[in-house]
């Protein structure tokens, strides 16, 4: 998904890749600094209040949903990801799955 030549790994797709880093620094987080993926869930999901698990935990799903779903566009689809339309499907996608689910 972006134009570092590192290995894909899960950290490093939904973390650290510049097109990933992005799209958590729009939400106001610095994945950047995050060691893994595993870790990055359990501080901000800590950070929050009690009351906010089940949102946070909705909208990280679909940040990464949305993420996944645009690389494998980009690979088998041959299709550029665009930023602003993967945010806007995760502002989209979020609602829905907190309204229907």
């Amino acid at each position: 998904m972006c134009a570092q030549h590192v290995e894909e790994t899960a950290t490093h797709l939904f973390l650290h890749c510049d097109f990933a880093s992005l799209i958590w620094r729009r939400k106001g987080l610095d994945a950047d600094i995050a060691d893994n993926i595993g870790d990055f869930w359990r501080e901000q999901r800590l950070a929050r209040h009690p009351n906010e698990h089940d949102a946070w935990g909705t909208e990280w799903l679909s940040i990464c949903w949305t993420i996944w779903k645009a690389r494998n566009q980009q690979i088998f689809g041959q299709k550029p990801a665009n930023r602003d339309e993967v945010i806007a499907e995760i502002a989209r996608q979020t609602i829905n799955w907190r309204t229907f689910c």
